[in-house]
């Protein structure tokens, strides 16, 4: 009879040593401050105890305050480290629970320990854990990644006990508490509760039912927070949560109910189900999860009851996020679905693990070498030891701001990293500061108020707010009124008499509409002192964020241009909207400076640049319109009329537009025909000579894009 030998665990300082090991590489990739997410307010939520934006967070601020007192590195980098903490402890609950179910069968000595550590360093490794283990935000995350394993640890260590009434009051408990971080998530692990209840014949009664309430009601209490810190006036609080209606207000994200619908059309589910699986397929290593799959189908075999309890913890969490999404967060599926991938972690564990007396020692050791190698890449990819970007970004943007000017604030990317600089470091605590969006609210011209005594107090409805802001002009007084590059400037600013100029990162209101030069020359002087740290091409191109800042220091380029459109100046328009260009070539400028070019009467210039816009965007109708236009203005009836077909007919192909307003469009274009060909009349293109000066001139200004399209169009232009 053959003897089977006992996992040989390995005793606790080693698997600390591991845990450390892991904890070293964390803070090799670890971000010295703030990445360009909701972190800055969260930091600064954490650290002054205020209320960052709904559902509010109060154990993440709580926990947060706690952690930021650790005598390391700025306030930001201490609750980074916070959420790799988060991760290594999940790591360690997940660990334990895959020791404990391969010890229910057969094992030969050290096979499944080194097995489950090469799965606890792919779950280190997979793309959406390690990168939100580098992220205060993360946090958030990544401690509901550190609930899920501790409930499942505790699902695995009481199979077959039962369920004693103490351990069903303590999960309630826990539930509860969990429910004060992110309760979006939390919610969904009812099913599993109550399920678990069910298979193990939990008789609930009328003392057991009163007692789970008080512990529901004890771990939500932590909620209390938010009127209380409210109350106190904190330094950044989104939200005034002191009436019973404003509380629920900030906890049941009453702000995002209107962009996320219950019910959208087949192809937006597919889509994100096609990102869901993108996550699986990417954010591990290729290949890999197919042990997971055989692992889950090996839970089914063995242990039915443990593979339906986990179907209810985690189906429920994959639909919450794909039934319910919102088209601006499709990138983020992998960060709410950080927390299922404990769960798949442990699939893979039953999948290798019951694969043991197949897998030789050459194949555990080829596993470890792979589990290494994938944490080598992905460190390699979401490595932030050098990122700076978002920090930068607020720094440039009030740098040179007089003192007390009146500043509103618009967009998470810009406002997160401001709130940090203003409410934790410190910096430039002497300007009015207010959050755009807050002001939609009574609540935050109350907190202008406070700043500004002379400030609208109260806003009765939105009718209002152009007159409010339109009151805010009077109280410049010499200080001057800035607003930041988003939203409210598109909003708003025919509200000012049009005396809006660009300001780099911000806009300026004046009392008077200043010149060319003197708008030009503050200009360059701003930017020439930006730092624009971490837009280089040796970023990921994944990484959205980065790239979303990136557009923000273009869009400053494009604003001057747009300005100098409006006064007329279309040769500083086209050089501004180029400058922009060289920095962003992607976000397509080509047909607005194709326009300007038409205007001056460079047709040549205008087709070629309207030919690379379409290339750029097949279904840039815009593009194809204009293009008619230039060849009626340049007598080529069949030619206009051939784009214009060609765009109608892309137009149908566009799958981001309904049947109907195709139809639309269509209907438009065809009945203006006609139209267009009778009041477009022939003209003459700039002959060679004026081609030849608007070289010199983009040669003069900087833009380089722009010269050497015109040396082509005039090597198309010339016989």
């Amino acid at each position: 009879m053959t003897t089977v030998k006992p996992i040989k665990l390995p005793p606790l300082w080693a698997w600390c040593l591991f845990l450390l090991v892991l904890w070293q590489i964390t803070l090799w990739a670890q971000n010295p401050g703030l990445m360009s997410d909701d972190s800055g307010e969260m930091v600064a939520a954490a650290y002054g105890l205020g209320l960052p934006h709904p559902p509010g967070y109060p154990l993440f601020c709580l926990l947060g305050r706690l952690f930021s007192l650790v005598p390391v590195g700025i306030v930001a980098f201490r609750l980074n480290l916070l959420s790799s903490l988060f991760v290594l402890l999940s790591l360690a609950f997940v660990g334990v629970s895959a020791l404990k179910i391969s010890s229910n069968k057969e094992a030969a000595g050290w096979k499944p320990t080194f097995l489950t550590i090469a799965v606890l360093l792919f779950l280190f490794s997979c793309r959406s854990v390690f990168a939100q283990a580098l992220t205060a935000k993360g946090g958030v995350y990544t401690l509901t990644l550190l609930f899920l394993s501790f409930f499942w640890w505790l699902r695995v260590r009481n199979e077959g006990k039962g369920l004693s009434t103490p351990l069903f009051l303590f999960l309630w408990f826990l539930w509860a508490v969990g429910m004060t971080n992110h309760w979006e998530s939390q919610v969904l692990w009812v099913p599993f509760l109550v399920y678990w209840g069910w298979q193990e014949k939990f008789q609930w009664g009328i003392k057991r039912t009163i007692q789970g309430l008080s512990v529901l009601l004890i771990g939500l209490s932590t909620y209390l927070y938010l009127p209380l810190r409210a109350a106190q006036k904190p330094g950044f609080c989104w939200g005034n949560p002191m009436s019973l209606s404003e509380f629920w207000w900030v906890v049941s994200r009453k702000l995002a109910s209107g962009s996320e619908p219950l019910f959208r059309s087949s192809s937006y589910y597919l889509s994100f189900m096609g990102e869901y699986l993108k996550v699986l397929g990417s954010h591990w290593l290729p290949g890999i999860l197919l042990f997971a799959l055989w692992g889950a189908f090996c839970l089914y075999r063995s242990n039915r009851a443990l593979f339906c309890s986990s179907l209810m913890f985690y189906l429920p969490m994959v639909l919450g996020v794909l039934m319910i999404p919102r088209e601006e967060t499709r990138f983020l599926v992998g960060v709410y679905l950080v927390p299922t991938q404990a769960l798949m972690a442990f699939y893979l564990s039953k999948g290798l693990v019951d694969q043991k007396e197949r897998i030789g020692r050459i194949a555990v050791v080829f596993l470890l070498i792979a589990a290494c190698g994938w944490c080598f890449w992905t460190f390699h990819h979401e490595n932030k030891s050098r990122y700076t970007a978002s920090s930068d970004l607020a720094l440039n943007a009030v740098k040179f701001l007089p003192a007390r000017s009146i500043f509103l604030a618009d967009s998470d990317i810009y406002v997160m990293p401001l709130v940090y600089e203003r409410e934790v470091e410190g910096k430039r605590k002497d300007l009015v500061f207010q959050v755009s969006h807050f002001l939609l609210h009574d609540w935050g011209w109350a907190q202008l108020g406070a700043q500004e005594p002379k400030a609208p107090r109260s806003l009765n409805n939105l009718k209002e707010l152009p007159a409010h802001l339109e009151a805010l002009t009077s109280l410049v007084d010499g200080r001057g009124l800035f607003l930041d590059l988003r939203e409210m400037q598109t909003s708003f600013p025919k509200r000012f008499n049009g005396y809006w100029f660009p300001w780099a990162l911000t806009q300026k209101w004046g009392q008077k509409e200043p010149g060319s030069d003197e708008v030009i020359r503050s200009f360059d002087e701003k930017v020439a002192l930006e730092r624009h740290r971490d837009l280089d091409e040796t970023f990921d191109a994944e990484d959205v964020t980065t790239h979303e800042i990136q557009m923000f220091y273009t869009q400053q380029y494009f604003d001057m241009g747009f300005w100098f459109r409006q006064k007329g100046d279309l040769d500083h328009a086209l050089v501004f909207i180029d400058k922009g260009h060289e920095l962003d070539p992607a976000l397509n400028m080509m047909g607005p400076m194709a326009g300007l070019c038409a205007q001056k009467g460079y047709f040549k210039l205008a087709m070629r640049l309207n030919q690379k816009a379409i290339e750029a965007n097949p279904y840039d109708l815009g593009a194809y319109i204009n293009l008619a236009h230039l060849y009626l203005l340049d007598g080529n009836v069949a030619q206009a009329r051939a784009y214009l077909d060609l765009g109608l007919n892309k137009n149908d192909e566009n799958p981001s537009l309904t049947s109907e307003g195709k139809k639309g469009v269509r209907r438009h274009w065809e009945g203006s025909w006609e139209e267009m060909v009778k009041t477009t009349p022939p003209m003459r293109d700039k002959t060679l000579a004026d081609y030849g000066r608007l070289i010199e001139w983009f040669n003069r200004e900087g833009a380089v894009f722009l010269s050497n399209e015109t040396r082509a169009a005039i090597m198309e232009k010339a016989p």
